[in-house]
């Protein structure tokens, strides 16, 4: 809790879940992991009537299970990085993690840092909007 951009600044390498804190470290171009946990569909959360059916139990746990098989099957990227570079810069791991598997990930950037180095490169070449304004005009348009 407290001052993120304080934290991350000072940081080589970030692992998260996808959010505002990957534009964050995009912009002080710090590389980073973007897990995004499968493990217990149940906990999704969501809005508006699919928030209401999902209070139903049975049909919280379709839900969320149709949403996951949706969401990987024709979601290209996760993280902020990746969706506005329109390709992978930053690994994301979508999946049922595990400890072991999250230790795997960061690890092989801990022991590789031409790949820290590669991922750094990459966000520098991430063209950024002028302006917040601009960049939702952006995503409004292209809809």
């Amino acid at each position: 809790r407290g001052d993120s951009l304080e934290l991350i600044s000072i940081s080589k390498f970030l692992v998260a879940l996808p959010g505002t804190n990957n534009a964050e470290a995009m912009y002080l171009r710090l590389p980073m992991l973007i897990i995004i946990p499968f493990n217990k569909p149940e906990l999704l959360i969501f809005d508006g009537i699919l928030g209401l059916l999902g209070k139903i139990p049975v049909i919280n746990y379709l839900l969320n299970k149709l949403v996951i098989f949706f969401v990987t099957k024709t979601r290209k990227y996760y993280s902020l990085p990746n969706i506005m570079a329109g390709k992978h810069i930053v690994p994301e791991l979508a999946a049922k993690v595990t400890p072991e598997l999250v230790a795997a990930n960061i690890f092989y950037y801990w022991e590789k840092p031409s790949a820290l180095k590669q991922i750094k490169e990459n966000l520098a070449k991430i063209p950024i909007p002028n302006s917040i304004a601009e960049k939702i005009c952006n995503e409004i348009l292209a809809k």
